[in-house]
């Protein structure tokens, strides 16, 4: 095995532990048994009043466990699943002689990285400003979820093949 499978082997380990262990983990680090609500960031889409409706769902406790989760391992978690399925689709270009991916579906996870932070930023300033969110942070994190998933939907096909 290669140092970029090594490296892919572990990026996937990792995005496991963050999976099963950090992000479910989170809320009891807080005080709370599980959170009040689905967190925006699991959504495939939602509009604006949807993620109001969400932020009203999660309750103080609840907004303030999402806010601390991606500032703390949200902020790392894109950086390194981006880079574990860039990894990836490296890997995969190399081995598929002769019909190669093009180089801009081999950085697909890290746009998709890109709007995981945006997604973040427009959650968290809705979030914070909350019970009066700006409109345009609502549609920032609305429109980000939406691209977000559409590109790991691309990549996952990339990947599959």
């Amino acid at each position: 095995m290669n140092r970029e499978a090594r490296l892919a082997a572990a990026g996937l380990v990792a995005i496991a532990v963050f999976n099963l262990l950090v992000f479910p983990l989170f809320p009891r680090w807080f005080g709370l048994d599980a959170m009040p609500a689905r967190i925006p960031d699991l959504w495939l889409y939602y509009t604006p009043d949807q993620l109001r409706g969400i932020l009203a769902a999660l309750g103080p406790a609840g907004r303030r466990v999402w806010f601390f989760s991606t500032l703390w391992a949200d902020t790392i978690y894109p950086i390194i699943y981006g880079a574990t399925f860039s990894l990836l689709l490296k890997l995969a270009h190399e081995k598929a002689r002769p019909r190669r991916l093009p180089h801009a579906v081999i950085r697909l996870p890290v746009a998709i990285a890109t709007a995981d932070y945006l997604e973040n930023i427009g959650g968290q300033i809705a979030n914070l400003n909350w019970p009066d969110p700006p409109l345009w942070a609502l549609w920032l994190a609305s429109l980000a979820t939406v691209l977000k998933w559409a590109m790991a939907l691309l990549t996952a096909v990339a990947l599959l093949g």
